[in-house]
């Protein structure tokens, strides 16, 4: 076989592979953030700073929960959390079950 048929065809072949690879990785990608929801719940009973650490903790309890920023000056918690894992009603039984009563926030 001539040297530059050769080559072709390794450039084909590596073509051919490296799309695969970014295919793989794109759909992968979509996969693990379509169940990707995030939702701020209004917290009651939240005052202090021990307080704010209690309602995060009680929150990335919750299975499927991913990132959780707690705001004490605003007593909100702002939760990223997979939706085929957990739900709305979770979080807020996570909360409530620790003494801070939560809803979703309205604007």
């Amino acid at each position: 076989m001539p040297q530059v048929e050769l080559e072709g065809k390794r450039a084909v072949q590596k073509l051919i592979t490296s799309a695969a690879l970014t295919l793989s990785l794109f759909t992968t990608s979509i996969a693990a953030s379509a169940g990707e929801r995030t939702i701020t719940l209004a917290v009651d009973n939240m005052v202090c700073a021990v307080c704010a650490f209690n309602v995060k903790k009680s929150l990335e309890g919750v299975a499927g929960v991913a990132i959780v920023r707690v705001s004490l000056k605003e007593r909100t918690a702002v939760v990223v959390y997979d939706d085929t894992k957990a739900d709305v009603n979770a979080l807020i039984s996570a909360t409530t079950s620790k003494g801070f009563p939560s809803a979703p926030k309205t604007e």
